[in-house]
């Protein structure tokens, strides 16, 4: 479906176009009358293309990106280097006719081999267990002091949900789910590697950072992110679910989570004093002191909800940092990605779909001419015309210059630990939108018959297991 639906830039010019001259808006009689007159023409506007940042893997080995993604080297860290052993880990499977046991084997010798490689140092014993209550033997592996466990998701039965909600909410334990269906097509170096940036986030490494000579310098930053989901227009009894991702190391590459149950469809964040406080508290812990600047992107609102958002959010953080007496430097960036607008370079540019190169900035002609926004598309399209984000900087304390908001905000886009590429839009709106999500996973099941807050706090993350993997939502 997607392969069918992805158009080229130049296909999709020519149809705009063709759908221009049906209409023949510039014959409506009407626009006429108000002197409104539709040119025929695309408008030219000019751009700026930032230089991807130098990536920084292991022993300060740099990878320069090329066209927005690069090649992983050694993680730069590894969760828990401190252990004398390797970590305990285990995979577990329902009874299958279409799975079998030495596929599985090869799956966790390759993964094994590969994590060596990269750095990730895992036991070379590992079991490989069928079982026909996955949940229930979950309950075994934390008693045994499991670091990780595998879970093949069977193609009936037992759902992802039941394994996050049992892993996350009950035992405290860090999993990584496949699905059977993966497992049964061809396991090659590209899943394994896929799986082991998730793994080795989750076991509290960074698998890499911004190099220094290509960063602003920031004294002590905090990079929040914020995102609500909302369920659909016929569902107005199940609630919205809030997700805030924080950094808290001075890379901008862990991160701690909070997510929230709200009314349905509300947009601003209700409780965030509260999250904000969480957040600062860890940041506190990490580094023995609190944050001078937070950057936060919020994602999700539209244009309408602006005041809103510093009405609501940017005060709560306000009134969290006095009443901890700081008084850090707070950027408030909204993340709009709801919107029809697309560039289409003037000369082929050698990208598959002829789009524009991963960071391209527009930030004259056809922006707010009163506020401070750009447009930028910082990620390479796989598929069809990349659709570029807008970013409107509601509160700016730090008085940044346009370029450094531009700089600092394409950098962030190369700091999702899922995958080495570029992605659209920076990574704490992208983590948090990953926190909503689980937020919305721990509600899966019957409809929910309390109050929100009686509802949130029978599904509250087990406490340790949060304050020792922090990541384990990645």
């Amino acid at each position: 479906m997607i392969k069918f639906a992805a158009t080229s830039t130049d296909e999709r010019k020519r149809k705009i176009m063709e759908k221009l001259q049906y209409f023949l808006h510039n014959n409506d009689i009407l626009l006429q009358k108000f002197g409104i007159r539709i040119d025929n023409q695309f408008i030219k506007v000019p751009t700026r293309l930032l230089r991807p940042p130098s990536i920084e893997y292991r022993l300060g080995k740099l990878v320069d990106p090329r066209n927005g993604s690069w090649r992983n080297l050694q993680y730069l860290q590894t969760g828990m280097t401190l252990k004398k052993t390797g970590h305990k880990w285990a995979i577990i499977y329902n009874p299958s006719r279409f799975l079998r046991h030495g596929n599985l084997l090869d799956f966790s010798n390759m993964l094994f081999n590969e994590a060596k490689r990269m750095g990730i140092n895992l036991d070379s014993e590992r079991e490989i267990q069928e079982t026909r209550d996955i949940v229930r033997t979950l309950e075994e592996y934390k008693r045994k002091d499991y670091d990780l466990v595998i879970v093949v998701i069977p193609n009936y039965g037992t759902s992802y949900a039941d394994i996050k909600q049992k892993a996350e909410l009950v035992c405290g334990l860090l999993t990584q789910c496949i699905k059977e269906q993966t497992l049964n097509r061809r396991v090659d170096n590209q899943l394994i590697g896929n799986l082991l940036l998730k793994i080795n986030s989750k076991l509290n490494g960074s698998n890499h950072k911004i190099s220094a000579k290509s960063h602003i310098v920031l004294d002590h930053a905090m990079f929040m992110g914020a995102d609500v989901t909302h369920p659909s227009p016929d569902q107005r009894n199940i609630p919205s679910v809030v997700g805030v991702a924080a950094s808290h190391d001075l890379n901008g590459a862990s991160y701690n989570m909070q997510y929230r149950l709200q009314e349905s469809a509300k947009e601003e964040i209700d409780d965030m004093q509260s999250i904000s406080r969480h957040h600062l508290k860890v940041y506190f812990q990490k580094n023995n002191c609190y944050p001078n600047n937070i950057i936060y992107y919020r994602d999700g609102v539209s244009d309408g909800q602006f005041k809103k958002v510093n009405k609501f959010e940017v005060s709560a953080i306000r009134a969290v940092c006095k009443e901890l007496r700081i008084t850090p430097k707070i950027t408030c960036i909204i993340v709009v990605k709801r919107h029809h607008t697309r560039f289409f370079p003037t000369k082929p540019t050698g990208d598959k779909w002829n789009n524009v190169l991963p960071g391209t900035v527009v930030d004259q002609k056809i922006v707010h001419p009163n506020e401070t926004q750009f447009f930028m598309v910082s990620h390479q399209s796989i598929q069809g015309t990349a659709k570029p984000t807008r970013y409107n900087v509601l509160v700016d304390d730090a008085k940044f210059t346009m370029d450094e908001l531009q700089m600092m905000t394409n950098n962030l886009c190369y700091m999702f630990p899922r995958c080495n590429r570029a992605v659209s839009y920076p990574a704490p709106a992208y983590l948090a939108h990953l926190v909503a999500a689980r937020g919305r996973v721990y509600i899966d099941g019957p409809p929910l018959r309390r109050a929100l807050r009686d509802e949130y706090n029978k599904r509250l993350i087990n406490e340790s297991f949060m304050q020792n993997t922090p990541m384990f939502f990645v």
